[in-house]
């Protein structure tokens, strides 16, 4: 098995550039240099996170690149794997993103309880968030979204990633529980520079 982050970076006009990183223990194990069938693999599965978002997301909100990286049990350390621009995805919704740091909020069980992993997801569009609350499609997406994002996923050429987290402090893998919540009311998020506090 092969433990990898994997992250998504994508900017909105209003919110800036704004990072979510994912955690999967992937089989069977990756060879030690990428080949095609890998990085289809990734794109897939990156594009099973995505694309429930984006029916929430404003038109200027874009994705732009994907970062894998390998963890060595051995150094202790992510190693970059594998990485890519990203072209043509972006929301779906003419109208203007909610101000910078407001997101949606997915949070997730773990196996053997404890703290929840969470995911904020930035440059959701007005439509979608009217008076503090996120509404209609908004919340369709993130439910969507939590779904794919706490199910184990299949790639096409056989590759199998579980999610989970990982706990910096003692640096062990956490496998993801099966149940998520979704908050109706829109949380803020306070805005980092890119490669702070992931």
């Amino acid at each position: 098995m092969s433990n990898i982050r994997m992250t998504i970076s994508s900017q909105s006009a209003s919110s800036g550039e704004m990072q979510n990183v994912y955690y999967f223990n992937m089989q069977p194990n990756v060879p030690a240099i990428p080949t095609s069938a890998e990085r289809l693999a990734f794109s897939e599965r990156m594009l099973e996170l995505v694309n429930p978002l984006l029916p929430a997301l404003d038109n200027t909100t874009n994705f732009f690149a994907r970062r894998v990286e390998l963890w060595d049990n051995t150094a202790k350390t992510w190693n970059l794997y594998a990485e890519s621009s990203l072209v043509g995805l972006a929301g779906s919704l003419i109208t203007d993103a909610v101000s910078g740091g407001v997101a949606g909020l997915v949070s997730a069980s773990l196996v053997g309880g404890g703290r929840s992993g969470r995911k904020f997801i930035g440059g959701l569009s007005e439509d979608v968030v009217q008076n503090g609350n996120v509404v209609g499609a908004g919340i369709t997406a993130l439910i969507d979204f939590g779904l794919a994002w706490i199910t184990g996923f299949t790639s096409t050429n056989g590759y199998i990633f579980y999610t989970q987290i990982f706990r910096v402090a003692t640096e062990a893998f956490i496998p993801m529980g099966v149940t998520f919540a979704v908050d109706t009311i829109a949380s803020y998020q306070r805005r980092r520079k890119p490669g702070v506090g992931i």
